[in-house]
This record gives structure tokens, sequence and C-alpha cells, in this order.
């Protein structure tokens, strides 16, 4: 028999379309962040903090979101979407902008992944256009 579900800390609420994905930031340590992707292609910035949406950001065309990862900081932020687009977010000093794009072909609901490689340097695999390819490439330079 299976265990009845843990009882929540806290719920939050705002998103406003089913949520597809979720990564938690905690590398500051007065700041913990937990990012949610949806499916209306909206990422929330969340503190763990006040229990609220800090942000909420567009990127995707109204394409959910399938995966997010913060890149080496809280303030760089890698974003996957239905709409074929995986984003480079850059969230220093208050900014929500997309500063890089990558065409990836895929529509499917395969999830990207990073590998820390070292300090600036990353290993991005994601789905390719045939459903059966997986398209490694490097990524560098995006810390700040």
């Amino acid at each position: 028999m299976s265990r009845p579900p843990p009882v929540p800390q806290f719920v939050l609420r705002g998103c406003g379309a089913p949520v597809n994905t979720l990564h938690f930031s905690c590398r500051d340590p007065g700041r913990p962040l937990l990012f949610s992707g949806s499916a209306n292609g909206c990422v929330q910035v969340w503190s763990l903090t006040t229990r609220r949406a800090e942000r909420v950001m567009e990127g995707h065309t109204g394409a959910s979101v399938l995966w997010l990862q913060t890149l080496g900081s809280p303030h760089v932020l890698v974003s996957q979407g239905r709409d074929m687009h995986v984003c480079l977010w850059d969230l220093s000093e208050g900014r929500s902008e997309v500063t890089d794009s990558l065409l990836t072909g895929s529509v499917g609901f395969c999830q990207g992944s990073l590998l820390d490689l070292h300090t600036g340097h990353w290993l991005l695999a994601l789905p390719g256009a045939d459903t059966t390819e997986v398209q490694p490439a490097h990524a560098q330079g995006a810390t700040r």
C-alpha cells in the first residue's frame, strides 16, 4: 500500500496555467528561488523567502515551457519550450530579457540537459528534429 502525499509547507499560486517544470536555485543563500514553467509559455520566478512571485516572464510565444535550469548563478536561466527554442535569460539587476535563443527543431516533450564542465563552460544536450536524435553542443561564457 502506498503512503499518502506529504503535507505541503506552503502553496504558491498565480501561474495562470498548468505547471510543467520546476527548478530550485539556492546558490545565493540569502535569496532562495524557485523557477516554474507553465503551459502558457510563462516562466515565474518565486521567492521562497516571501513565498510570492517576483516576476513573470514570457519568452516562448505562448508555447509550453518544458525545462528550466540556472547556468552558474541565479542570474542566468536557460528555458526550453515547445516553440522549438531554448532561451538564455539575463536576470541580473532586475532584468528579465532573453539574450540568446537556439532553434532545436524539436516539438516533443524531451527536456534538455546541462553538464557543468568547469567555470563558464557547459555541455548542452538537446533533442533533435528527428525524435531519435540527441544533439550535444558546447555552451560557454554566460556567467555574470
